[in-house]
């Protein structure tokens, strides 16, 4: 998907930036000639968590979401049902060698109290990773949106690497 939307746009180069699973889908189309550099931010380095007994019986797992502005937790969540062949096409998927093939400048920001990947996990994976490369480590949990000063200090990140590699 990420490969015709940068066909679509006139294959002009192409920054890549996620957040969470967006940060390794990032990884997966690095190979893009027209990426340039990949920016992910609480990447997941792993196969999805694995759904619930109950959601395999039902043929999805339900998740939630926060409504906009996105700034704060809300009562009130949007509900997503995400298909079981969500993570059974998760399974098919190396990530580790992504990245290992990976040789276009990226960045790396992981916080410190992310739940689904351990620091320790995210400075391995890094390590494998071929230059040019930063990593950058913030006093956060996976949600930093949560917290305008790490907000400002994920944006600072973002602003020194892309004036190092533009």
């Amino acid at each position: 998907m990420v490969n015709e939307l940068i066909e679509y746009f006139g294959n002009r180069p192409t920054l890549l930036v996620g957040h969470s699973r967006g940060g390794t889908v990032a990884a997966f189309a690095s190979s893009n000639p027209h990426v340039t550099s990949i920016i992910a931010v609480m990447a997941t380095y792993g196969i999805p968590t694995p759904p619930s007994p109950e959601a395999i019986k039902l043929g999805y797992q339900v998740s939630y979401r926060d409504l906009p502005p996105g700034s704060s937790k809300t009562v009130e969540q949007k509900e997503f049902k995400l298909p079981i062949s969500y993570f059974e096409d998760g399974k098919q998927y190396d990530k580790l060698s992504a990245w290992e093939a990976c040789t276009k400048p990226k960045l790396i920001i992981y916080g410190t109290q992310d739940a689904f990947t351990e620091p320790s996990k995210v400075k391995d994976v890094y390590q494998s990773m071929p230059v040019p490369k930063m990593i950058h480590e913030v006093d956060s949990e996976h949600d930093y949106r949560l917290h305008p000063e790490v907000i400002e200090e994920v944006n600072q990140t973002i602003g020194n690497f892309l004036g190092q590699y533009k």
